[in-house]
């Protein structure tokens, strides 16, 4: 399976970065691992390896944190969040 493919990073990128905008970033840390267990797990049941979903999953997350660089509505609302 090619999780570029079955797990595209500006969909998955895009779903995390709306779930983690408005949260400062103590919040934001202490969630992303939770968010994207789901995620994982859905990989892991469609035929990838358990590693190689979570170095996705990472890569998601990278993904997820330059988009709200980014899109200006979702760094402002993060933003706002931390004040």
């Amino acid at each position: 399976m090619n999780p570029w493919d079955a797990f595209p990073l500006d969909v998955y990128g895009l779903r995390l970065a709306v779930q983690l905008a408005g949260m400062t970033e103590e919040e934001a840390d202490a969630a992303i691992d939770r968010l994207l267990v789901p995620v994982v797990d859905e990989m892991v049941a469609k035929g990838l390896g358990r590693e190689q979903a979570y170095a996705w999953a990472g890569e998601i997350a990278a993904h997820a944190g330059a988009m709200q660089a980014d899109i200006p509505i979702l760094g402002s609302a993060a933003s706002e969040a931390r004040h």
